[in-house]
């Protein structure tokens, strides 16, 4: 189960994180976009705040109580969700929290990338007929693959990691539908001290 949790997250992570990565730093590269500072570090800054403290953040905003999710929803009419206690939304609640976490780095990425292509070949694709949807897909998707390549590979590393996010909303609840393959070997380890059962695991991880 810890296995089919993480693989759930990270095909539901990684490609989301990029494409709203990619979004953000097409927008705030435009040379028409105003306030961009402001919204490069609001986009960021979630990215460079300690995995505990977002942690513990995102389970006060998802808290079945006193939660603002909650109450804005109760304020609507309907009843609250238990976000971290319903087995059908929990996992689902974590991966929106590691999407949002994880944005930032992808922009910074991207933006990177996106400032190293020539504006001359743009402009001259423009001047070819090319429009803007054209242009983004023929010329600069494709210069962007090695950016591209480089976050598909650390974000499916991280994501194959999460584990202290979890740790912290969670422990792996309810009934395991958040558990992950790091959680796993964390607990067999230093909980159960099934040293070499968490060390076979370990080697699935690395493997995969």
């Amino acid at each position: 189960q810890a296995i089919g949790n993480t693989l759930i997250y990270v095909l539901c992570t990684v490609v989301t994180q990029m494409v709203l990565g990619l979004m953000a730093a097409y927008f705030l590269n435009a040379p028409r976009t105003r306030a961009k500072s402001f919204f490069r570090l609001s986009i960021f800054l979630p990215w460079i705040i300690s995995t505990a403290a977002l942690a513990l953040a995102w389970r006060y905003l998802y808290d079945k109580s006193d939660g603002p999710l909650n109450l804005i929803i109760r304020a609507l009419g309907f009843q609250g969700v238990g976000w971290l206690q319903d087995v059908r939304v929990a996992l689902p609640a974590v991966i929106v929290t590691g999407i949002w976490w994880r944005i930032g780095f992808n922009m910074i990425v991207y933006l990177a990338a996106l400032q190293t292509i020539s504006v001359e070949l743009v402009e001259a694709a423009k001047i070819d007929g090319a429009g803007e949807t054209t242009s983004f897909f023929s010329i600069v998707l494709p210069l962007l693959s090695p950016a591209t390549l480089f976050l598909l590979v650390m974000n499916a590393i991280n994501s194959f990691q999460v584990f202290g996010q979890v740790l912290i909303m969670t422990e792996g609840g309810p009934a395991n539908a958040t558990n992950t393959m790091v959680l796993e070997i964390y607990k067999n380890a230093l909980q159960h001290y099934e040293f070499g059962y968490a060390a076979a695991q370990s080697f699935i991880l690395v493997a995969m």
